[in-house]
């Protein structure tokens, strides 16, 4: 998946296979 996921609210943008805990 080269698709990311941009979350708005926090502001920050998680890359799938970097995982943010």
């Amino acid at each position: 998946m080269t698709n990311f996921i941009p979350i708005f609210p926090l502001g920050i943008v998680v890359y799938p296979g970097e995982d943010l805990n």
